[in-house]
């Protein structure tokens, strides 16, 4: 779907709630402040500079993921107090307890702690999910979580290849998405998964096609709910890398791939592809500042501010290596830098 197709709901029950966005999108974080982190001198030096941004950090942390967790969690916070939707809450509560699952579901089968990677966001807590993966309480999940874990064990069982419990996590997630948002009749949010599943596939038939992988893994790894199918896909697996871009032209993605194959090709490297995509969906979401009243612009605020937070968190990872700042900013969505 084309921008210009997205139509706003008029819905007033959000008036306050798009009220309170407003006032909270003017602190996120803008070029300038991106700017300013980058060229921070050393680790301490960006925590002292996301201290007066705002963040509660000080030069003494070392262990910064708490604080980008709170600021996630105060994110997620608020929209359980703004929304009006009881399925808005599910779907974005949610996601966090498909990456739960994902961590403990690799840490069962690898035979490693991976406990400290889990984020507790999500609608069931992590000490039960850890239960119900290990073979206890399981009855206790939610429907969706309990299908997506026993998906997923079902797929390792037969492959024993870890990237199949991801995989089979992922497809449940993306098709509980896709079922509630249809259920919630929201233009807006409906295009916006679209596109991020559309975006997803690509990533993962470029990846695909760059190592030369068979089709199987194709047909695996493509997730459900978006405009490009995996026929679409399958017919388009031979074609050179330069035909492939001019196969995207009329999808809203043509620019962002033809750019995307170009990097890939100069760099050897998918950071510019990914970089694009995040490119691509951070403007569709700035779209929700057109919108009178909804829910619109309260998910968008959520989403947005889960990109500045990545970013952030890319910033101090690489102060935190000496990473020289080119090479952090090649990590950054281009809305950053």
């Amino acid at each position: 779907m084309d921008l210009s197709e997205i139509t706003f709901k008029d819905d007033t029950r959000y008036a306050y709630a798009v009220g309170r966005v407003r006032a909270l999108e003017t602190k996120l974080f803008t070029r300038a402040d991106f700017s300013r982190l980058l060229e921070a001198a050393d680790f301490p030096q960006a925590l002292r500079l996301l201290a007066e941004l705002g963040y509660p950090v000080s030069e003494e942390i070392r262990e910064y993921e708490p604080v980008l967790e709170a600021e996630q969690r105060a994110a997620l916070i608020l929209l359980d107090n703004l929304s009006e939707d009881d399925g808005l809450v599910e779907i974005f509560r949610r996601r966090y307890d498909y990456h739960n699952l994902k961590v403990l579901l690799k840490g069962k089968h690898s035979g490693q702690e991976l406990k400290r990677a889990t984020m507790d966001l999500g609608l069931v807590s992590v000490d039960d999910l850890a239960e119900a993966v290990m073979g206890e309480e399981v009855g206790e999940l939610p429907e969706t979580l309990a299908r997506a874990m026993a998906g997923a064990e079902a797929a390792f069982a037969e492959s024993n290849a870890p990237q199949e419990l991801d995989v089979a996590v992922d497809k449940e997630q993306y098709d509980f998405m896709s079922q509630v948002l249809r259920r919630l009749e929201n233009s807006f949010l409906q295009t916006w998964l679209i596109w991020e599943v559309d975006l997803q596939n690509i990533k993962t038939f470029l990846r695909l096609r760059w190592l030369d992988e068979n089709v199987k893994l194709l047909e695996r790894d493509m997730l459900p709910g978006g405009s490009l199918g995996t026929g679409f896909f399958r017919e388009i697996r031979e074609e050179p890398l330069d035909v492939l871009a001019q196969t995207f032209t009329m999808t809203p993605y043509g620019k962002a791939v033809a750019e995307g194959i170009s990097q890939l090709k100069a760099k050897k490297s998918f950071a510019s592809l990914e970089r694009i995509c995040d490119d691509l969906l951070i403007q569709f979401l700035k779209r929700s500042r057109e919108a009178s009243f909804g829910a619109e612009p309260v998910i968008a605020y959520l989403l947005l501010k889960e990109f500045e937070i990545r970013a952030v968190r890319a910033v101090l990872v690489g102060k935190l290596n000496d990473l020289p700042k080119e090479k952090i900013r090649e990590r950054l969505p281009s809305e950053y830098v």
